[in-house]
This record gives structure tokens, C-alpha cells and sequence, in this order.
């Protein structure tokens, strides 16, 4: 099966897009994709697992689909897997955040022009030149019955724990990571195949036991005393933009307890510049300013062709020898040595010692 070390789906079989929709399907059902069978649906609408539990027409585009359309996605899909180099995909492999098994939020829109690369895209999550695109709307897991209905089954699942340890610790932990969603996804492909016609019956139990208020995702008494306190206050001003008038209302019961009308601004007026401070004029938009002209006066001081250059004047330059200031240099030659060169003066103290022999 082509599941790669995160759980995800890759094509990495070889297809063949070509052919009749038959051998398309069971290519890809021997490729780990539910497709005739996905749930009791069929036509690959779950095979992903992102419609599960999600509100009314914001399922996703996977689930609006038709299977046409779903075949020229996985396509778009396999070839960009195809295209991509050895480096690439060992990068890309460093990631969970990016699948088609995640759900993103992303809409069908059935009036706009169909796009399927575009739509792969949106919902691999990845941009065309393989950056972050489409973020996981994790919210939409914790706002979902059915989401928060499976954690219990997810943590005592012992195939599902990671290093020993469950994914959750209490059924109000929030997901917030693709390993907990990815386990979710494992759940349903097992009940999908051990139920059969009872699968969607049994999908319901998941939401209403997540329906109940200790399913809730987890929030600290104070979070919640908050909450409480908050939505017993209306809103104390409201504008409406239509009529350009506020209100000012009574936090608790509503009622309006003044208006303000405002006024749309006048148009905006051009502003005029005058160098002749005479005709200034600020209620009209005529502006005095010393600058208006300044460029055509620099350019009056130039004249239209430049003058001829001064002739070069002859250089009298000269050169010394340089004469360090350190006099040791001298010292260097014997002559000149203090005591390697000339005999001490005539009035040196040298030579005024008297020797003195013994006897005399």
C-alpha cells in the first residue's frame, strides 16, 4: 500500500490515466485507496476521510466532487510526485503538515471555472513551487462532534499510541497536531472495513457521545467563567455603514440609548501651488510656496554648454631623502659606536687615573 512513513497517501505506483474508469479504480484501490467501497459511498468521496464530521457545504471540495473530477486531481497529484527529484522529495518527506488527507477548509466552488492542478494544490497544501500553502483548519476538528466523539477510541487504540504513549490524555484535549488526525483517519478506514453497512450508524454514536459537554475541548474554569460573562453583554455601539449612524446601546438589555449621525466627508478638492504669494487663496486649495519655481531657477544658473577647463598648472615638486628621527641607525657603522669606535676625549676621566706600583 502507498503510505509513506506519516500516514499519508503517495502515488508512487505507476498509472495510467488513459484508460476506462474501471481499471482506473481498481488501480487505485490496489494502490490502498478505498474507492468503489469507501464507507458504503463509493466513487472515492471518502477515501481521504475530510468530509467525516465536518458542517453542511463547508465539507470540502473533495467530498462536492464528482469522480471525474477526483480522477483529474490524483492525476495532478501523481505527476507532481513524478516530477519530483530525489533531494525534493527527501525534503518534502521531513513534513507531516502536507496531504491530501488533511482537511484545509477548501470549498468547491461549482460556478467558477474548474482547475484541477489549482485544486490539488489547495488541498495538498503545498504551493506550485512546493512552499506552505493551505494551512490545516484545526478548529474545524475541535468544533466537530464526531472529531471529538473518536478521541477516546484513538487513545485506547495501542496500535495508535506513539513511543508507548497515547495521542491524547483526556477526552477535552484539542488536536492540534497531524499525528492525532491521522490516527482519526485510521480509526474510520477500520470501521469503514469492519462494519460495512454500519458504518455510517455508528459514525452518528461517535457524535452524539461528542455532542456531549465533557467532550468540549478543554478550557480552564477561568476561560470559561469569561465566556459566560461576555455573552450576557450586547454590543455597546454599533455603526451602520448604509445610513452613517451609531448607536449607543445598553450592554445588558440592548436598547438604544442615543445615535449619532455622521456626515460623509466632502470630496476631496486638487490643490493648486503659486510661487506669487498674492494670489494665495487656502479656502479655494490655492497654496503659496517659495519652491514651485525653484527647479527653473537652478536650471537658469546653468549655462548650456560647459565652460572649457583650466589649463594644468606644472608641478615643482621636491623630494627628500627621508631621515628617520631615531638616531641608532647611526650607531650602526663601528666608527660611530660609543664604545667600538673612537678612543674616549682627552679630558675623559679615563685618563686621569693614576697607577700606582707597589714599592714605590
Amino acid at each position: 500500500m502507498a503510505y509513506d512513513n506519516k500516514g499519508r497517501w503517495v502515488p508512487i505506483e505507476k498509472f495510467d490515466w488513459n484508460t476506462d474508469r474501471d481499471s482506473k479504480v481498481r488501480a487505485l484501490e490496489e494502490a490502498g485507496l478505498d474507492w468503489q467501497e469507501s464507507g458504503g459511498v463509493g466513487e472515492g468521496k471518502n477515501v481521504f476521510r475530510t468530509a467525516h464530521g465536518m458542517p453542511g457545504p463547508a465539507k470540502g471540495a473533495w467530498a462536492n466532487m464528482n469522480e471525474e473530477q477526483r480522477f483529474e486531481v490524483l492525476e495532478e497529484y501523481d505527476n507532481w510526485y513524478d516530477g519530483l527529484s530525489d533531494n525534493a522529495r527527501e525534503q518534502l518527506d521531513l513534513s507531516d503538515s502536507w496531504g491530501m488527507d488533511l482537511y484545509r477548509g477548501v470549498s468547491y466552488d461549482e460556478g467558477g471555472e474548474w482547475d484541477a492542478k489549482n485544486m490539488f494544490h489547495k488541498l495538498v497544501g503545498l504551493e506550485t513551487d512546493n512552499s506552505p500553502g493551505n494551512q490545516i483548519d484545526y478548529n474545524a476538528y475541535n468544533e466537530s462532534h464526531l472529531w471529538r466523539g473518536i478521541i477516546d477510541n484513538i487513545s485506547e487504540d495501542e496500535n495508535l499510541h506513539f513511543q508507548g504513549k497515547p495521542l491524547f490524555n483526556y477526552e477535552r484535549d484539542p488536536y492540534n497536531n497531524t499525528a492525532q488526525i491521522r490516527a482519526g483517519n485510521e480509526k474510520l478506514r477500520e470501521w469503514a472495513d469492519e462494519k460495512g453497512n454500519e458504518f455510517e450508524p455508528h459514525l452518528q454514536t461517535q457524535v452524539i457521545e461528542g455532542s456531549h459537554p465533557d467532550r468540549r475541548e478543554f478550557t480552564k474554569n477561568w476561560q470559561r467563567n469569561q465566556a459566560i460573562q461576555i455573552a450576557r453583554w450586547k454590543p455597546w455601539y454599533t455603526f451602520d455603514e448604509q445610513t452613517g449612524i451609531g448607536y449607543h446601546k445598553d450592554i445588558h438589555s440592548g436598547e438604544v440609548l442615543d445615535t449619532v449621525t455622521f456626515d460623509p466627508p466632502p470630496p476631496p478638492q486638487r490643490v493648486q501651488l503659486t510661487s506669487d504669494q498674492a494670489l494665495e487663496d487656502q479656502e479655494n486649495g490655492i497654496f503659496y510656496t517659495g519652491l514651485k519655481d525653484g527647479n527653473e531657477k537652478i536650471l537658469a544658473g546653468i549655462p548650456d554648454e560647459p565652460g572649457m577647463p583650466r589649463p594644468p598648472r606644472g608641478l615643482n615638486l621636491q623630494i627628500k631623502r627621508f631621515i628617520p628621527s631615531d638616531q641608532s641607525r647611526k650607531y650602526m657603522d663601528i666608527e660611530n659606536h660609543p664604545y667600538l669606535g673612537e678612543p674616549e676625549p682627552p679630558n675623559s676621566a679615563a685618563n686621569k687615573i693614576e697607577v700606582v706600583e707597589d714599592g714605590i
